[in-house]
């Protein structure tokens, strides 16, 4: 099958499973009279759909994607497609009365049809593959180490088209040769081709090593056909979200960007206002008792506001219930065990997490998302950014009421560098491998695991 091919198999799925429900939701829940009007939508509807996809990337590459993972943005553009149809329609007032019904089995058939599709297409394609077919042989030229990495991150993917069958391992030595001694290098890959024919080449060296890049590049292009690329080994940087891409005519490598781009972003923004607006509503009578509770008790406001740095490492104000003896104009000092700044109400409220509820309003200002990584105290960032290596890389993304680090117990008192260390090493895993699926299991696992701790 071609590269082509397959490469709009996913596009026609969808589209083919719009007409099919569409068409078979109209016949059977629309009116005779108004048949021909939802008929005449099919275009319509099918932009919607598309432009959809789009937004949330579901018809990017997804070469080694999780099946599940897959139906979840599948599921979402399917969401989205049936909002814009609903508010195109509603614009052009096209009809001026659009079927509830119609529009739910469209979208939930719909979603479901495609989804078969693609379920269907995942698995004959998986099997092929582990049969050999449309699969390619990839010879690695690299350091030992580069390598074993390359491996390790590229094997272990389900569905994948190419697989491993030598490795031609250059170490420090050879990238040190000169160009005439690196001739050498490059006849005897060559002769390990003639013995062991590939049909890619995958280089595996580091940034400092490009003009070894090229001479192996031109060696094999002498040689014959064969698909060459190019993997920068990068080990050496604190990579967040990298990707190549163009830019007018400039071919471009992203060392860090934010992962809250295009459909990303669009996709978070709608998790974090739906539910956020959801959790907020649904807590805002234990916030009133909880304030009320606090202002009894003892003297002062009932919220401590403080600013954090949030996305790009804008300031913005905090709020939290205040569970300390107000003391305006203190000096920032970290919470210890029997601290006796903390009163008896605030110490309950700092154990079961309760005093956090008012940052449910700090996501509905946009300024906090509900989940990512936690925003720290100005000086704790000031002191941090020296000390740990690419620290304030966190702040690419929103920071969160609950996070990847905070579920696994990297919270509150941090007595070491190296506490510290872990806690954004957590963060890092959080930004580099964001999906909503994580969102959502990091939500799951703050509740299973309950809200109490054992930090001051």
């Amino acid at each position: 099958m071609s590269r082509s091919l397959l490469n709009w198999l996913p596009q026609l799925f969808d589209l083919t499973a719009a007409v099919m429900v569409g068409a078979l939701a109209t016949f059977w829940l629309i009116e005779p009279e108004w048949q021909p009007a939802y008929y005449s939508h099919t275009p319509l509807y099918l932009m919607s759909l598309y432009l959809a996809g789009y937004w949330v990337r579901l018809y990017g590459s997804w070469r080694g994607a999780r099946l599940g993972e897959l139906m979840v943005y599948l599921l979402l553009a399917w969401g989205l497609g049936s909002v814009l149809f609903t508010y195109l329609t509603t614009l052009l007032n096209t009809i001026p009365s659009l079927s509830r019904g119609w529009l739910l089995c469209w979208t939930v058939g719909g979603f479901g049809v495609s989804a078969l599709f693609r379920w269907g297409a995942y698995s004959v394609l998986r099997a092929l593959r582990r049969r050999g077919f449309n699969r390619k042989s990839v010879m690695l030229v690299a350091s030992e180490a580069s390598a074993l990495r390359i491996r390790q991150k590229i094997e272990g993917l389900p569905n994948l088209e190419f697989y491993f069958v030598d490795d031609f391992v250059l170490d420090q030595a050879h990238i040190a040769q000169t160009d005439e001694q690196f001739e050498g290098v490059c006849q005897q890959l060559l002769a390990r081709l003639d013995a062991n024919p590939v049909d890619e080449i995958w280089i595996g060296l580091p940034l400092a090593a490009g003009d070894k890049v090229r001479y192996l590049h031109d060696a094999v292009s002498r040689y014959s056909a064969l698909n060459v690329r190019y993997l920068p080994d990068l080990s050496d940087f604190r990579l967040f979200n990298h990707q190549v891409r163009q830019i007018g005519a400039l071919l471009v490598l992203d060392l860090s960007r934010t992962p809250m781009e295009g459909g990303a972003r669009l996709l978070k923004f709608f998790e974090d206002r739906v539910l956020g607006l959801l959790l907020f509503i649904v807590s805002l009578p234990v916030m009133l008792l909880i304030a009320l509770v606090v202002k009894l008790t003892s003297k002062g406001p009932v919220l401590f506001k403080q600013y954090r740095q949030g996305l790009d490492g804008k300031p913005f104000k905090i709020y939290k219930f205040r569970t300390m003896h107000y003391q305006p104009s203190a000096a920032f000092q970290q919470a210890c065990h029997g601290d006796q700044r903390i009163t008896p109400v605030g110490r309950f409220l700092r154990r079961t997490s309760l005093d956090e509820l008012p940052q449910f309003y700090n996501v509905l200002q946009g300024r906090m998302s509900i989940v990512g990584p936690r925003p720290h105290v100005m000086e704790q960032n000031v002191y941090y950014s020296k000390v740990i290596k690419a620290y304030m890389q966190r702040y690419r993304v929103k920071p969160g009421i609950t996070g990847w680090a905070q579920v696994h117990g990297f919270r509150g008192l941090t007595e070491t560098d190296d506490v510290m260390r872990k806690r954004v090493e957590y963060d890092f895993y959080y930004i580099n491998n964001w999906s909503l699926v994580l969102d959502l299991k990091i939500i799951a696992l703050t509740v299973i695991n309950g809200f109490f701790n054992r930090q001051p």
